[in-house]
């Protein structure tokens, strides 16, 4: 396992409030707000998760919101609308706020830069 310290640096002499197994995006996030909330992080992943394989995922509109700020040098697309398409048949659906083409190792990058700057 590779571990990520994620400590406040105003309390590196006290031992580690909570240890986080997992650092995908949402490992990461976990620690991203218990560290902004003053706890002291340490955060293991059995992979690098700064050098992780670029692979793109779709996101509801709602990942803002959940992150906290929008992941802008994660975005690689946004998707305003779908069509929807039968046998002889068609439908164009426009979103109300578009879903987000979102780079994985980018996010992880942030959200591990973000978290790691909190300590």
């Amino acid at each position: 396992m590779n571990p990520i310290g994620l400590h406040d640096s105003a309390r590196t002499n006290n031992p580690i409030d909570t240890v986080i197994i997992g650092g995908s995006v949402a490992g990461l996030q976990s620690a991203l707000l218990l560290a902004q909330g003053g706890a002291n992080v340490e955060l293991f992943d059995s992979n690098d998760v700064m050098h992780v394989q670029p692979r793109t995922l779709i996101a509801t509109a709602q990942l803002s919101d959940a992150l906290g700020f929008f992941p802008s040098q994660a975005v690689v697309n946004e998707v305003r609308s779908i069509e929807l398409c039968s046998a002889g048949n068609s439908i164009k659906v426009t979103l109300p706020k578009a879903d987000l083409v979102i780079e994985r190792a980018a996010i992880i990058a942030m959200l591990a830069e973000k978290a790691s700057a909190r300590g």
